[in-house]
Parts: structure tokens; sequence; C-alpha cells
């Protein structure tokens, strides 16, 4: 075999400034430029959070779906709150909702 033929057979690749292979960054940079326009809407209309400062607090770990996380920290940053704010919030409504009934 001529180095020819092994140059024709080696795989290409294509360089970081070129265009993206795919359109999953494609589709990423539309959904930051979506959430930065969320933010800046978001921040227009939002007031200062209030922490409680005297709950006790304890540490806890679990597994969650990617994508729930993934707009949780979204929603944290348009809100201005924290991530475990928005989870405690909800586990708080929900538990009230589920002590209604």
């Amino acid at each position: 075999m001529t180095l020819q033929q092994q140059e024709k057979q080696r795989p290409t690749f294509q360089l970081m400034n070129k265009e993206p292979i795919n359109d999953t960054n494609q589709r990423s940079n539309v959904g930051i430029k979506r959430g930065k326009e969320q933010v800046k809407q978001a921040n227009e209309q939002s007031a200062p959070t209030i922490e409680r400062t005297n709950v006790i607090r304890k540490r806890s770990s679990f597994d969650m779906d990617v994508e729930i996380i993934k707009e949780l920290k979204i929603q944290a940053i348009i809100h201005d709150r924290t991530v475990y704010e928005l989870v405690e919030s909800a586990v708080r409504h929900y538990l009230a909702e589920l002590k209604g009934k």
C-alpha cells in the first residue's frame, strides 16, 4: 500500500474553529439565548428573596432526572434564587397539598 492510499484511508477530523459536526451545539445555543432573555425579563420583575435564618437545615442527597435539574438551575438563575430554595418551596407546597386532602 502506498503512502497516498494510506492517507486516503485515514479518518479526517474537523477543526474546532469550523462549523459544528451536528446541530446539537446550535440547539443548545438557542436554549442559552432563550434563557438569557428569560433572565433579563425576570430581573426586571423580581423582588428580593427573603430567607428564613432560624431554620435548622440538614443536608440531603437524592437522584433526579437530568432534565429536571437543568430546568431547576435555569429557573433559579431567572428568579435569583438558589436551587435548594426552589426545591424546598416546591416540597413545602406539595406537602401542604397532601395535608389538605
